[in-house]
């Protein structure tokens, strides 16, 4: 117990320490503070976090993550079950009587009940915390789209257990399965679950732009949509090397 707190405390340290606007707001007081030998750093700063805001870098950095080839939308691949991955802790909102998924979960949900419905397979759904992804994610897909949920997995609280949970429920029956998840998230997952003995179909979801976009000034405005984007790219790659460098990958 007392080495699972240790990992958990480490992993949200790290996590909010390598935020991308957190090391620019570090580099900068580290620079405006140390103004003799340091004073670069503020310069630098401002240039990482105006590169990072801008669409051909932040496309390029999510592109890179984005390997996973889409299923063709006539296409149906034999597999076991469909496993839906969660996106962030279920909101309240006031206009609705119960938790609401947050927009990424939903855009995983609608494309697992579309691949549910197609290929005629059992749905599992896995997220935990304290508000557990899970649950309201099989509450939307059959309310909303009429799918229900074979197995509902709450515990997990990140991708790697994702994949162990799923196991530990489907068991070695369920083998084959067809993984949704954002593109951008997809070789995280592929590598969680292969480590699990799976053998993995990726299903992704919300691809970015075909091509970097470079080729018009618009295209250089900072947005904090593209920040966004980076960030997102960034964390992956930091948890792919928090994986391999906690061992989680035989």
């Amino acid at each position: 117990m007392d080495n699972l707190i240790l990992w958990m405390a480490l992993r949200r340290l790290a996590k909010s320490l390598f935020q991308p606007l957190i090391l620019i707001i570090v580099l900068m007081v580290v620079g405006m503070t140390l103004k003799g030998t340091l004073s670069w750093l503020t310069i630098s700063a401002l240039f990482m976090l105006y590169l990072l805001a801008v669409a051909p870098v932040s496309t390029l950095l999510i592109k890179g993550l984005e390997s996973a080839s889409a299923i063709p939308p006539d296409q149906c691949p034999e597999a076991d079950a469909i496993v839906v991955l969660g996106a962030g802790r279920p909101y309240v909102s006031p206009e609705m009587e119960d938790f609401l998924p947050t927009a990424y979960s939903l855009e995983r949900i609608r494309y697992g009940a579309i691949l549910a419905r197609r290929c005629q397979l059992p749905v599992m759904v896995s997220g935990g915390g304290e508000r557990p992804e899970a649950e309201t994610f099989a509450r939307v897909l059959e309310q909303d789209y009429g799918v229900k949920t074979e197995w509902v997995e709450r515990n997990s609280r990140t991708t790697f257990e994702n994949a162990v949970n799923a196991r530990e429920l489907l068991g070695s029956k369920h083998n084959r399965v067809i993984v949704v998840t954002h593109a951008w998230h997809m070789p995280r997952a592929v590598m969680s679950f292969e480590d699990q003995g799976f053998d993995v179909i990726p299903a992704p979801t919300s691809f970015t732009w075909r091509t970097v976009p470079w080729n018009s000034l618009y295209y250089w405005i900072p947005s904090s949509r593209h920040l966004l984007k980076s960030e997102l790219a960034l964390h992956e790659y930091l948890g792919i090397v928090w994986y391999w460098i906690a061992g989680k990958f035989s």
